[in-house]
C-alpha cells in the first residue's frame, strides 16, 4: 500500500474522517442521542425510530446499550442495504 499523503494533501472527505476518529469513544453520540430524544419528549412524541445497516456490528451494539430495540429488517431505500429499524419509546 502506497504511503498517505500528508493532511494538507489529501481529501477533505479524509480528514474529516480522520477527526470524527478522534472523537470515538469520548461520549459525543450518547450525548447527541440523550439531546435528540429530549428535544422529541418536549415535543411531545413518545417514541423515535432509526435504521441501522446490518454488517455495522459496533452501531448495533451501541445504540442496543442505550436502550434502543430492534423491530424490524428491511432494506435501505436508496442503495438496497439490509438494515435493522430501531425504535426506542421516550416515556
Amino acid at each position: 500500500m502506497p504511503p498517505r499523503p500528508p493532511p494538507h494533501r489529501r481529501p477533505a472527505l479524509d480528514r474529516a474522517a480522520d477527526g470524527a476518529r478522534s472523537l470515538h469513544r469520548k461520549g459525543l453520540g450518547r450525548q447527541l442521542t440523550g439531546l435528540v430524544e429530549e428535544r422529541f419528549r418536549h415535543e411531545g412524541r413518545d417514541g423515535i425510530r432509526l435504521a441501522v445497516l446490518e454488517n455495522n456490528p459496533a452501531s448495533l451494539v451501541f445504540w442496543s446499550s442505550l436502550g434502543w430495540q430492534e423491530i424490524d429488517r428491511r432494506t435501505d431505500n436508496q442503495h438496497g442495504r439490509p438494515c435493522v429499524v430501531m425504535h426506542k419509546r421516550l416515556t
